[in-house]
């Protein structure tokens, strides 16, 4: 067609800021109930409350006093009905996942693994700090609406604020665990200071193999020759300092020779909830209004809970029978007389 005759309106060269323009005009911008953030969430949360499935645990906006807070702190703590459930049917004598991450409000992830052996988030906290107060009063909140929480196992990073304030909320002595994840990333990041960079790696390999020992015995002897060759040279006497003042008096932590009850050495059901969070529901960019993180939450739980049903109906295939369904189409494609000479040499072989 020729340019000349052609016809366009203001319409057919329309821009993403034009869109973002008339959302801001109209009202129509979806999660953000107000222009401020603050002003937003309170809307939101006062939205909540009139609803029959409220999952608002706890609430206090930033500048507001507080009998038990700092004026200065904001929390919220979000638990819907059915995570309640899910976390006192799966949360009483088996293991409960906890980790933070850390930005211009934290976010506090609480996570149960469920009979398909994956993990369900059950609980969050947004809020400015994550010291053992502040995570205390949401750990209470989360006690008064699921009852009593009895887990054998906590599993946290290294931060001794998460299980301390678990235990002022709920009592008992569940295991501590720490993350296997965290503790080698730990390990990974003080190997640096070893400037030998075949000597930190063959110290590493040792630590590694330290990690994963299943057997106490064998696991302490292993301890006790890992503990002589980092005192050996000077060049390892800095990290064999930090390696026995940090780890070795908390070996049942994260030794995998003491967790054998707990089906688990990862906080990786944290972890995978963290990077769905960020990189599939945020789509990876930087988030930095609490009503968007709030939405992202609500809409990552609805649909975790679609996935479960939908897998409790229809059955989960796990990835070994993923593996045996292609190797049967694999040897379908096998020539009859292939499939002879194998029947013969299995047979000669039994």
């Amino acid at each position: 067609m020729d340019c000349k005759e052609s016809t366009y309106e203001r319409i057919h060269i329309i821009t993403k800021k034009d869109i973002r323009n008339i959302e801001k005009a109209f009202g129509l911008r979806g999660n953000e109930r107000h222009e401020d953030d603050a002003t937003s969430v309170g809307l939101w949360v006062e939205e909540m409350r009139q609803s029959d499935n409220n999952p608002v645990l706890l609430y206090k906006a930033q500048g507001v006093n507080d009998s038990t807070l700092c004026k200065d702190d904001f929390v919220l703590a979000l638990q819907t009905p059915f995570q309640a459930y899910m976390l006192m049917t799966f949360g009483n004598d088996k293991v409960v996942c906890i980790d933070s991450t850390h930005g211009t409000n934290a976010l506090t992830t609480v996570i149960v693994v469920d009979e398909l052996g994956e993990g369900y988030p059950v609980a969050w906290c947004l809020s400015n700090r994550t010291d053992t107060v502040l995570l205390t009063h949401f750990f209470q909140s989360v006690k008064e609406r699921s009852r009593v929480i009895a887990p054998q196992y906590i599993m946290t990073d290294d931060a001794e604020q998460l299980y301390n304030a678990w235990i002022s909320a709920f009592g008992g002595t569940p295991h501590k665990l720490l993350c296997t994840w965290h503790v080698d990333h730990a390990w990974r990041g003080h190997l640096l200071s070893i400037k030998d960079q075949k000597l930190s790696q063959t110290i590493y390999h040792n630590l590694r193999v330290l990690l994963e020992e299943t057997d106490k015995e064998k696991f302490e002897e292993l301890l006790k020759q890992t503990q002589a060759q980092l005192k050996s040279s000077t060049k390892t006497l800095s990290f064999s300092d930090y390696f026995t003042t940090y780890y070795v008096a908390r070996k049942s932590q994260w030794a995998a020779c003491y967790r054998k009850g707990a089906q688990l050495n990862t906080n990786m059901y944290v972890e995978a909830f963290h990077r769905l969070l960020k990189h599939v529901y945020m789509k990876g960019k930087c988030n930095k209004r609490v009503d968007k993180c709030i939405h992202m939450l609500v809409k990552l739980e609805r649909d975790k809970a679609f996935e479960r049903l939908r897998k409790l109906e229809k059955g989960k295939i796990s990835s070994r029978l993923t593996v045996i369904h292609k190797r049967h189409l694999a040897s379908q494609k096998l020539s009859p007389l292939l499939l002879l000479l194998l029947l013969a040499l299995y047979s000669d072989q039994h």
